[in-house]
């Protein structure tokens, strides 16, 4: 996989699929630590959908935690389909997953998360 180039994360969760231990052994794992992993599960890669609605669906989801945050300061927050599209794609070429969703919105609203603060502050 690696001498090929492939990059892919649903090409790679693909091929994760089939691990077993004797290719984790292969790999250089020893054996005694294998035998410690009751089962060996893949995770398969989220697609740019699957990851808009991690942003928008659960109960205390990211944009609903941001909203709510900005809110403690009077400020309305709002995110266009299109920006949250944005996210997962970011998060989709850093390959971070869900996992890394918050520090990416992070990122983004960082500085206007500091102009709410200081202006709350005046």
């Amino acid at each position: 996989m690696r001498s090929s180039g492939v990059t892919s994360p649903t090409v790679t969760s693909s091929l994760l699929e089939s691990v077993e231990s004797g290719d984790l052994a292969k790999f250089g794992l020893i054996p005694e630590f294998i035998g410690r992993l009751p089962i060996l599960v893949s995770l398969a890669a989220l697609d740019e959908d699957q990851l808009v609605q991690v942003l928008t669906e659960p109960k205390n989801s990211l944009s609903r935690q941001y909203r709510k945050m900005f809110s403690l300061n009077n400020v309305k927050l709002h995110f266009t389909d299109g920006a949250l599209r944005i996210v997962a794609k970011k998060a989709i070429v850093k390959n971070t997953g869900a996992r890394g969703l918050r520090a990416l919105l992070e990122t983004i609203l960082l500085e206007a998360m500091y102009e709410v603060a200081a202006c709350s502050f005046l």
